[in-house]
């Protein structure tokens, strides 16, 4: 009968614009969460030598950094007293700490760092 087809592409038709609406609903709350992310204050960490052996580790980000540590990784031969260790630093707030590398080994080129926040 004309009246069922006519039903059934209805149906379709109304199936589609479900799908299409859901998807539009996902992006923009994809958008949403990216534009959340982006305004989110950010810690950013510098690295400033002051002597031979002793670093400035400085926050110059917006966020504080809790628990900020030194990793080892990348740091071959270096005594493994690095600081800081577990440190929170504020915005604008800075901390020295020292890297002792070996006779054999030359100071990292990179240190990596972690922390929450």
């Amino acid at each position: 009968m004309p009246g069922d087809q006519s039903f059934v592409d209805a149906r379709r038709s109304a199936d589609a614009a479900e799908v299409a609406l859901a998807e539009q609903r996902r992006e923009a709350e994809e958008r949403r969460a990216a534009e959340v992310e982006a305004a989110r204050p950010k810690t950013k960490l510098t690295v400033e030598r002051e002597n031979k052996d002793a670093f400035r580790l400085r926050n110059i980000g917006c966020a504080t950094a809790v628990d900020v540590r030194v990793s080892e990784l990348g740091v071959p031969g270096a005594s493994s007293h690095l600081r800081p260790v577990g440190v929170t630093l504020v915005p604008d707030e800075a901390t020295v700490f020292m890297i002792l590398a070996g006779w054999s080994e030359p100071m990292p080129a990179t240190l990596y760092m972690t922390w929450e926040g």
